[in-house]
């Protein structure tokens, strides 16, 4: 342990007198990790300011900490250092109580450094004359060796902690660059280091966090909307800009598992209207994800009936997309979407998932959407794709769902040539069964529209003019899962004063004998 003197009885030739100033690096260095948990500190001598003084640091950004028992730094010792950008930091001796060794080593620094101070302030050769002292060359600066440990060399350890990244021979104690910490105190500070990293993480769906998460989703809209304004023309300016939104969209997908809270935070905070208006963004992308999202919002599963809270939420939620017209908006976003594409698929579907939604929650809403909206038309012509998927037996769902209540959508269905599109896909079950349960859901969803359709007496008599009593009657002649459904629309059709039409042309054509047949059990194929 070693320390760096100035003597105030010896005057610099220029310059103000310099204070008495005891430099620890080594404890400078060990504060440095410990108080402050910064890097590695870079320390060096200081010298008188007129005479180029160095730097008590060189490394860009270091702090230095002079400890000593001064309650303030000496202002010669600030300048010298301020000069080359350093910052200087006076840490009283109390904060730097350290652990073991380091305490036993400080006490012996202090109790050496005052001695040899003493000597130099007290101590004179008893035979000097005033005349020797007047003769004898003018000394302004006194160079005072650093005092020997008395355990030796051996005692010293090489940059304590064994953490200096130099090469030994660039610096004799390892004190400048090295971290300064012995095994014992890395190892406390290691058992800190890890009681932090095992800390509780911040609860993603906690308030802090949501808002958190719209506000970055503000920025990255933002962002991209003016990226996009200068840029029209180049992809590559914006793309990144995109796929941040993309990722800032679909980080708020957990939010369904916090309706009470993130709900009504959605809606404080305009987020769900800046949602709405990315509907007409140039990339589909991005307009599918708003889709996803908004599927997940709406589900019914996100409440629990018993949770008003959270059902006051979602209606809340939901109202608010109403207000802000995301009916038409998800309908006009349905020609833009290619369902040979995988990702566009799936958009389909979640669009098809918001109208259920919504619809489950407020039935009423589905008169506006027949009315407001293109869906009728668009979902009459998804029912009729050549082949069977998901999409189309969701359509037909949703078609049903559409003309179970309402009776303007009926009208509407007949004015759409909806009972002869009906008719002509029930047509393929006539002789065969459905290829699986989707299918089979989809033959039902479609025989639940007819039936629905059918309580309107103008549709009864579209049902008569498209012949649909007749193709009732043949599928009652299979043992198929379609008979029981012909009864039943039969039945729809021919009911109230005005099935009495109906009535007759059923008997016309034979429908008696096969109905007896079939509740006899005698109809076969």
């Amino acid at each position: 342990m070693r320390a760096t003197l100035f003597s105030k009885s010896e005057e610099p030739e220029e310059g103000p007198a310099s204070e008495a100033v005891l430099v620890d690096i080594s404890l400078a260095q060990r504060a440095e990790r410990i108080l402050q948990g910064s890097g590695r500190c870079v320390c060096g001598l200081v010298k008188d300011e007129a005479k180029d003084a160095t730097p008590i640091s060189r490394g860009e950004g270091h702090v230095t900490h002079f400890h000593g028992p001064f309650s303030v730094i000496p202002p010669q010792l600030v300048s010298a250092t301020t000069k080359f950008g350093a910052r200087v930091e006076h840490i009283p001796y109390p904060k730097c109580q350290l652990l073991g060794e380091r305490d036993e080593r400080r006490r012996d620094i202090q109790g050496k450094s005052q001695e040899l101070l003493k000597k130099l302030r007290v101590e004179a050769p008893a035979s000097t004359t005033v005349q020797d002292v007047s003769e004898a060359p003018q000394k302004r600066r006194v160079t005072v060796e650093d005092a020997p440990d008395e355990d030796g060399e051996d005692a010293f350890d090489f940059a304590p902690g064994g953490d200096a990244d130099y090469f030994m021979e660039e610096d004799d104690e390892g004190r400048f660059f090295g971290g300064g910490l012995t095994s014992e105190q890395k190892e406390i500070l290691n058992i800190f280091d890890k009681a932090g990293d095992s800390a509780e993480p911040e609860d993603p769906l906690s308030l802090p966090a949501i808002r958190r998460s719209l506000l970055r989703l503000e920025r990255a809209i933002n962002k991209n909307q003016d990226q996009r304004s200068k840029y029209p023309d180049d992809p590559t300016k914006f793309i990144d800009s995109e796929a941040d939104l993309d990722s800032a969209i679909k980080a708020l997908l957990p939010l369904s598992q916090a309706p009470a809270l993130a709900y009504k935070e959605l809606v404080r905070s305009g987020t769900i209207a800046q949602l709405v208006g990315l509907f007409t963004h140039e990339n589909v992308d991005i307009v599918i994800d708003v889709v996803e999202l908004l599927y997940e919002l709406t589900d019914d599963d996100v409440t629990d009936e018993s949770d008003e809270e959270s059902e006051t939420a979602l209606k809340e939620l939901i109202e608010s997309l109403v207000d802000l017209s995301v009916l038409d908006l998800l309908v006009e976003n349905l020609p833009r979407l290619n369902e040979a594409e995988e990702s566009d698929r799936q958009g389909v579907f979640h669009i098809l998932g918001v109208f259920e939604n919504i619809l489950g929650f407020n039935p009423d809403l589905a008169t506006t959407l027949v009315e407001k909206t293109k869906l009728l038309p668009w979902l009459l012509n998804r029912i009729q794709g050549k082949t069977h998927d998901e999409n189309r037996g969701y359509s037909a769902e949703i078609l049903s769902i559409l003309l179970q209540n309402s009776t303007p959508n009926r009208l509407a269905f007949g004015r759409e040539d909806g009972v002869e599109t009906v008719l002509k896909l029930l047509s393929h079950y006539r002789r065969r069964e459905p290829a699986d349960a989707d299918e089979t859901e989809y033959m039902e969803n479609l025989f639940v529209t007819l039936c629905s359709a059918l309580a309107e007496p103008s549709i009864k008599q579209l049902f008569l003019e498209a012949e649909g009593h007749d193709l009732m009657v043949l599928m009652m002649k299979e043992k198929l899962q379609s008979r029981s459904r012909a009864i039943k629309a039969l039945d729809h059709a021919m009911s109230g004063p005005r099935g009495v039409h109906v009535c007759n042309a059923f008997v016309d054509a034979l429908g008696l004998k096969t109905l007896f047949a079939a509740f006899m059990g005698k109809v076969g194929g």
